[in-house]
């Protein structure tokens, strides 16, 4: 009977501890072309840590993927249920690893491909606020948000490239990218289904974490230091090996 009831109690456990099922998941993967910040294909695979030198840069792509193939949240049909709204948090790490937000791609003036920092999907860009100053630069994080997908984006694959952003490394250190709900509305949504928000931050935290490890790069005067003590050795060895041999 006690040995049920431990059971009974681990399954239960259990059932709270996992994750509710989502159908729909942020990734992160690095963009298809690292020198044309526009180039919003598909990356080839998530990535699961970002390993960067201090003083390098690099476009990470954030992609919407759905994972359910049975109830999809995206599907062809007439009234096409296509994506018509995202929006989400995107924090980054100040002192190690910096987004530097669009300029330009405010409400009412969306201009992503002025800028090389941030491109959004298709050419209507951003109609949200990613903001350069203020309380949201100086916590380290950019709100992201597209809803002016009037007519709908829709890929066959339910694999969605929203937002190409380019990060620099100023560390090092060690950290996290997240990307987050930008707070109780719903930012993400299709026609028949206009709040996607509770089923993808559904995750423990609500966020979608990416390891980031920013490595030093060694000064100059101690590569030179560096340098001479491996010179040094050198000479050494052949005095010492010239010195055997004339003994």
């Amino acid at each position: 009977m006690r040995f049920k009831m431990l059971l009974l109690a681990s399954v239960a456990a259990l059932a709270i501890t996992m994750p509710a099922r989502a159908d729909l998941v942020f990734e992160y993967r690095l963009a298809p072309d690292q020198t044309d910040i526009t180039n919003m294909t598909v990356g080839a695979s998530p990535i699961a840590q970002l390993n960067m030198l201090q003083g390098d840069s690099v476009i990470l792509q954030l992609v919407l993927r759905q994972t359910d193939a049975v109830v999809a949240p995206f599907f062809t049909s007439a009234a096409g249920n296509r994506l018509i709204g995202w929006g989400f948090k995107f924090s980054y790490l100040p002192g190690i690893a910096v987004h530097t937000p669009p300029v330009n791609a405010t409400i009412g003036n969306p201009d992503p491909l002025g800028n090389v920092n941030t491109v959004g999907i298709m050419t209507a860009g951003f109609s949200g606020e990613p903001l350069t100053t203020g309380s949201d630069a100086a916590a380290g994080f950019t709100i992201l948000r597209d809803l002016t997908l009037s007519s709908g984006a829709f890929n066959a694959n339910g694999l969605y490239a929203l937002a190409n952003v380019r990060v620099s490394a100023s560390g090092p250190g060690v950290g996290l990218f997240r990307i987050g709900d930008t707070g109780p509305s719903d930012d993400i949504g299709t026609v028949n289904q206009p709040g996607m928000d509770p089923g993808i931050y559904d995750v423990p935290g609500g966020t979608f974490n990416l390891p980031v490890t920013v490595v030093g790069v060694p000064e100059p005067t101690s590569m030179v230091l560096v340098g001479l003590v491996v010179a040094g050795l050198g000479v050494r060895s052949r005095r010492k090996k010239t010195t055997e041999v004339v003994a």
